[in-house]
């Protein structure tokens, strides 16, 4: 299995110290948020190329590689995928930007969550949302496909505030509605456990796993993953029986001063996994 870490769970002046430690535990490469990757840009969704260039070659000398993009509509303004003219067109342009930075890194794994910007209003049928959903997520699909990217759906339940794709089961269906060889699922440990979707895991990972193009290992609301041990080890155990080949990815925060306990938690626990 290849294992990544996602960098929300320090902030942008303890990287270098971090990214020393990972490739020891088995850590090889990570997962982004571009505003603390590029944490002195004016808009971290324009760097150019050679600064990309430069990134990509700064991790490399630490043994790292780029996996995965989240927060892909950080700082967006009015964006929404099911709002008015105005805002759709700005979720499109927020999301293709995204896409792009994606591109001149060198083709990631896309994540789409952005649970806020992806609320259906009230009243809206499920026929109208998918007269909105199915075409633009189709069209992103294949901006992302262009720079080799993959824009990966993501659960995110009820409890992160959205009420589109809040379970595996819909993500699915959405995923499989559009059959697009640049959308694929993002599999989130986390969603799992909170939709108690992990408890039937051995159903729907053998139909599911064909889509999934990223997992984060994770647990509800972002707490440290070693306290969901027994749900990483089950979690990770399964894909490996499937002959999963992709990234999993430890997506986490920790409260202030409890970083450095986290890592340790995490990075026990995955260099644990395949021994």
């Amino acid at each position: 299995m290849k294992y990544s870490i996602s960098n929300i769970a320090w902030a942008p002046g303890d990287a270098d110290r971090i990214y020393d430690r990972l490739a020891g535990a088995g850590i090889t490469g990570l997962e982004i948020a571009p505003g603390l990757f590029f944490p002195a840009a004016d808009d971290p969704f324009a760097v150019d190329q050679a600064a990309c260039d430069a990134a990509r070659k700064s991790l490399a000398s630490h043994g790292l590689r780029l996996t995965s993009m989240q927060s892909l509509l950080f700082g967006a303004k009015d964006a929404s995928l099911f709002g008015n003219a105005a805002e759709r067109r700005g979720f499109h342009e927020a999301t293709a930007r995204a896409i792009a930075l994606g591109g001149r890194l060198g083709g990631l794994n896309l994540v789409f969550g952005s649970p806020a910007n992806r609320r259906i209003p009230d009243g809206m049928s499920a026929a109208a949302a998918r007269e909105i959903w199915q075409p633009a997520l189709t069209d992103l699909g294949g901006l992302a496909q262009k720079a080799g990217s993959i824009l990966a759906l993501e659960t995110n339940p009820e409890g992160y505030g959205t009420n589109f794709m809040t379970t595996l089961a819909e993500t699915r269906r959405i995923a499989e509605t559009l059959d697009h060889p640049g959308i694929g699922i993002n599999l989130d440990l986390g969603a799992l456990i909170m939709t108690g979707e992990i408890e039937t895991l051995g159903d729907w990972l053998p139909e599911t796993l064909p889509l999934i193009s990223h997992v984060h290992l994770s647990a509800p609301n972002l707490a440290p993953i070693a306290g969901e041990a027994l749900h990483v080890r089950r979690l990770v155990a399964a894909l490996g029986q499937g002959g999963y080949e992709r990234w999993c990815s430890v997506e986490m925060r920790a409260a202030p001063g409890a970083l450095d306990g986290a890592l340790d938690g995490a990075l026990e626990l995955i260099g644990a996994l395949d021994g």
